[in-house]
């Protein structure tokens, strides 16, 4: 709340007191139903339903709607799950994915689910989208999803990149608990509760913030496996 609300809430503070001629808020996907698009926000029942983080970005967004009705320029980026830089591979090495590529290479294993995809949005794609829609006058006071879901891997494809052995979830569950502490997604572990896997990711609507990016020049992200081999050969040398 702290950073998300309360900072939105100077922000906008700065502006009432200036002449801006735009705010752009970067936001979280978190903040978007499945199935609306791009211009959709969570319901606040959907909302409160969701992580404090999902709750905090909803709150700002609604604060900048607030502002924009009044008239102030107010333009919303929602990246999906950041990840490492596409070419280098470099991470944050905290989050969820990055624990569980990490943790997948130490145990030699990783998920085989095939119905589902695991979004790796790189971090120089949405660093790059940014601030071209910055400079977009096309794009000013829309809410753009900078995602990669369609371009990225199913889990099974994943681990198959990783070169670790594709195994059923309850299986990968075991080996998680029995690794204990010694793991990086030990502190997820609530994460891969025995009724299930409950990441799913998307579907989340992007045609619109694409098409722009393309005729910007925004390349799109290279495939899922050249991804994966950039994530895999990061995490062997470190």
């Amino acid at each position: 709340r702290k950073a998300n609300v309360s900072g939105t809430d100077a922000l906008l503070e700065l502006a009432s007191a200036t002449r801006l001629k735009a705010l752009h808020l970067v936001s979280t996907i978190s903040a978007a139903p499945a199935d609306g698009d791009e211009q959709s926000s969570l319901s606040e029942e959907r909302a409160l339903a969701s992580s404090g983080y999902g709750l905090s970005k909803w709150v700002s967004e609604r604060r900048v709607a607030q502002a924009g009705a009044r008239g102030l320029p107010i333009t919303v980026h929602r990246p999906a799950m950041i990840t490492g830089h596409s070419e280098r591979g470099v991470p944050n090495l905290e989050d969820f994915v990055n624990r569980y590529l990490r943790t997948c290479l130490a145990l030699g294993i990783g998920l085989d689910i095939q119905d589902a995809r695991c979004d790796l949005t790189p971090v120089d794609y949405v660093a790059r989208g940014i601030v071209a829609l910055i400079g977009d006058l096309a794009a000013r006071g829309r809410t753009h999803h900078l995602s990669n879901l369609r371009g990225s891997p199913t889990w099974a494809e994943l681990s198959e990149g990783l070169g670790v052995r594709p195994v059923p979830y309850l299986e990968f569950r075991e080996a998680l608990l029995a690794a204990g502490s010694s793991v990086p997604l030990a502190p997820l572990q609530a994460w891969f509760p025995s009724s299930g896997f409950r990441m799913q990711m998307g579907p989340w609507p992007s045609a619109y913030t694409q098409a722009r990016l393309g005729a910007l020049g925004v390349a799109p992200p290279p495939a899922a496996l050249a991804l994966v081999a950039a994530y895999a050969r990061y995490h062997r040398r470190a």
